[in-house]
C-alpha cells in the first residue's frame, strides 16, 4: 500500500516487480497540470536517497533538466530579447533562428556538445552559406548557449568550446571616416532634414548603407570603449560581428606604437 511521507515529500509504494518507487511533485507542465518524477531503488531507504539526491541539486542549482529541447529554450530566449534590439534586428533574427531550429530543435539541450556545432556549422557552408551568415548563426547560437548557461539549464557553453570556422577569402574591412572627417561633416553639414539624418546616423550607428555605422564602432574603439561594451551599444549577437565592423585608423595605430615605446624604452630610429 502505498506511504504518503510527510512534508510533501511524495510517496513511497512497492512495485510489482519487487523495486521501491518514490514519487513526489517536481512542478508544473505548460498546461498547468502538475509534473511528477519519479526514483526507483531495491530498498525504501534507496529509493528515498535518490529522490533526495535530486532535491539537493535543484536547491544548489546542478539539476539538468533531461527533457528540455534546444526549440523550446531558443523560442524562450528569442521571446525574452525582443526588448533589447529594434524591431528590424529582431524579425532578422526570427530568420537566422528557424536555421537554428532545423538543425538542432528536437535536440535535448544539454546533450548538445561542441562537435555538434562544428558539424553544424560544416553544414551550412556545404549547403552554400557565405561566411558571414556562418558567423550570424554562430553569434545566436553562443547567446542562445550562454543564457542557458546562465541559468543552469547545461553545463557549458558548448560554442564556447567549438573550432571556429576559417573563413573562405580574407574579411574585408568596412571603410570609416576619421575622427577628423568625423567632425568637419559635423560642422559642415547643412543645417536641414538631410544634415541632421547624417549628424544622427554618425553620432549613434544606426544600420545605413552609408560608412556611419563602421564609423561609430571605429571612434567608440578609438576613444577607448572595451569591445564587450562597443558590442552592446550596436546590437551585435557575437564580438566577431563587431570586429567586422572595425577600422583601425592611421593615428591610433601611431599613439600605439608610441605607447609601447614609451612603455619599453624602444628607440624608433634606426
Amino acid at each position: 500500500m502505498p506511504g504518503k511521507r510527510s512534508n510533501g515529500e511524495g510517496t513511497l509504494r512497492k512495485r510489482s516487480n519487487g523495486l521501491w518507487e518514490c514519487t513526489m511533485m517536481v512542478g508544473y507542465k505548460d498546461d498547468g497540470t502538475r509534473r511528477y518524477k519519479s526514483f526507483y531503488g531495491k530498498s525504501q531507504k534507496e529509493a528515498k536517497d535518490k529522490a533526495d539526491a535530486y532535491k539537493q541539486e535543484v536547491a544548489a542549482g546542478l539539476y539538468i533538466d533531461p527533457h528540455l529541447t534546444f526549440q523550446a529554450w531558443a523560442e524562450k530566449w528569442y521571446e525574452g530579447y525582443k526588448d533589447s534590439v529594434s524591431p528590424t534586428t529582431y524579425e532578422s533574427y526570427g530568420y537566422t533562428l528557424k536555421t537554428l531550429v532545423k538543425g538542432f530543435g528536437p535536440r535535448k539541450l544539454a546533450s548538445i556538445k561542441a562537435l555538434d556545432v562544428e558539424n553544424f556549422l560544416k553544414g551550412l557552408r556545404a549547403d552554400g552559406k557565405s561566411d558571414s551568415y556562418l558567423a550570424k548563426c554562430r553569434g545566436m547560437l553562443y547567446q542562445i548557449m550562454h543564457k542557458a548557461e546562465a541559468n543552469d539549464l547545461i553545463r557549458k557553453n558548448p560554442v564556447r568550446f567549438a573550432e571556429k570556422m576559417k573563413a573562405q577569402r580574407p574579411v574585408q574591412r568596412k571603410e570609416a571616416f576619421t575622427q577628423e572627417e568625423v567632425q568637419k561633416l559635423m560642422e559642415g553639414l547643412p543645417q536641414d532634414r538631410t544634415g541632421h539624418t547624417i549628424r544622427l546616423m554618425l553620432a549613434t550607428g544606426m544600420r545605413t548603407p552609408h560608412s556611419c555605422r563602421h564609423t561609430y564602432v571605429s571612434q567608440l574603439q578609438a576613444l577607448g570603449v572595451d569591445m564587450e561594451t562597443i558590442q552592446s551599444m550596436v546590437g551585435h549577437a557575437d564580438m566577431e560581428m563587431t570586429q567586422h565592423y572595425l577600422h583601425v585608423q592611421e593615428e591610433v595605430r601611431q599613439a600605439a606604437a608610441e605607447k609601447f615605446s614609451k612603455t619599453f624604452k624602444v628607440s624608433r630610429s634606426r
